[in-house]
């Protein structure tokens, strides 16, 4: 398994675009937009592995190297080789070959992410922009004071460079910021939806009010809303 350093994450990129599905944050890490990691199985990969500093991660493309196998199966069976959790996505799924003895030996636990097409006219007319609560853009001060797991300087190097080049609402209620909608990933096109609640506020609707306020910036900016 070869770990690239990040003037060689170029060679994963074509890799990365075959996945069926959202892979904007992986291309985060291989833009060198955030940090992260980019591993593969050979200088002419047939496999790449990315690693986003969030926790997710993402194996796309399917390699026969019997020590790249071996060296996924010891990364993802052992706890030692991870502090914390990881949330893996893998295509194609002949993988499951490799990974399903994992997971039926409670090294694994498998899950299914979803990805939602977004509905303009149904959003619109659901959530008229006119009919929304009053949210405010954020600032150093509002982020310091949300004290969240889902937090922006989770998806971008530093909370400055997120304040400087990212969007993201406030909702606030009695004077504190009580949910957040945000991008944690933004390009020229697309806009990947971050959410929390403080969870003293939820079931209130705010985070529901958050998220309708950034695809509205979205709307009003030819962006596209990804949410995961």
């Amino acid at each position: 398994m070869l770990n690239l350093a990040p003037d060689q994450y170029d060679i994963a990129a074509g890799l990365i675009d075959q996945a069926p599905f959202n892979v904007l944050m992986a291309k985060a890490v291989v833009d060198r937009r955030v940090q992260g990691a980019v591993l593969v199985d050979a200088p002419d990969p047939a496999s790449v592995l990315v690693q986003h500093k969030y926790g997710m991660s993402w194996l796309v493309g399917y390699s026969a190297d019997s020590r790249f196998r071996s060296e996924l199966v010891t990364r993802l069976a052992d706890p030692k080789e991870r502090k914390e959790p990881e949330w893996l996505q893998v295509f194609p799924l002949d993988w499951t070959v490799l990974f399903d003895p994992l997971a039926d030996a409670g090294k694994l636990t498998r899950w299914n992410r979803t990805n939602f097409w977004f509905n303009r006219s149904l959003f619109l007319s659901r959530f008229p922009e006119g009919a929304l609560h009053p949210t405010v853009p954020c600032s150093q001060d509002l982020v310091n004071r949300f004290d969240a797991s889902v937090a922006p300087d989770h998806f971008w190097d530093t909370t400055t460079e997120f304040l400087e080049s990212g969007v993201g609402y406030f909702v606030i209620d009695d004077g504190d910021p009580v949910a957040l909608g945000f991008s944690s990933y933004l390009d020229e096109t697309h806009l990947e939806i971050g959410v929390e609640t403080d969870s003293r506020f939820r079931g209130r609707g705010h985070a529901q009010t958050a998220c309708a306020r950034t695809i509205h910036h979205c709307l009003a900016n030819d962006l596209i809303p990804v949410w995961s």
